[in-house]
């Protein structure tokens, strides 16, 4: 029984961060204010799987810095808990990971995509359809200045 509801369990945050794609079209950039050096696009939140709490944020951040960055912290508004997660390829098998940091480049790009790095928001609140938003804070520090970037991600449905 124990096996059947960790089986269950995974399964279901599979399926948060598989690759189906989104609905509608990718949001418009959003930056923290003039001054910041990122700019953060095409963010949105999978639909939660009808009795789930659990699903995923894309988005693609974008930064102006002459130095790499890294995302140190996440959270948003609609759920309890939001952690940065990679996947890779280990023994045959692709395998999701909480990870501590992500790094953006240097006058480039992190992409957060089904598949690939991303953020699974957990305790997500019930009742969440195509079009509300979340509202997401992401911690960034780069040359060791702390940015705190907050935008709004829409619910798209899954395809």
């Amino acid at each position: 029984m124990f096996r059947m509801t960790i089986g269950a369990a995974a399964l279901a945050l599979l399926a948060a961060c598989g690759n189906s794609t989104p609905s509608e079209p990718a949001a418009a950039e959003v930056t923290a204010d003039p001054s910041s050096l990122f700019v953060v696009s095409d963010a949105y939140v999978r639909q939660p799987l009808i009795g789930r709490d659990v699903t995923a944020a894309y988005l693609t951040l974008t930064s102006e810095a002459e130095t790499p960055a890294q995302v140190i912290a996440v959270s948003s508004t609609h759920s309890i808990s939001v952690e940065m997660h990679s996947h890779a390829m280990e023994d045959g098998l692709m395998r999701m990971r909480k990870v501590d940091t992500l790094s953006v480049p240097s006058n480039g790009s992190l992409v957060l995509e089904p598949m690939s790095d991303h953020l699974m928001l957990f305790g997500i609140e019930e009742g969440l359809v195509e079009g509300d938003i979340v509202t997401i804070v992401m911690t960034v520090t780069v040359d060791g200045q702390v940015q705190e970037l907050t935008f709004d991600a829409p619910i798209r449905a899954i395809n």
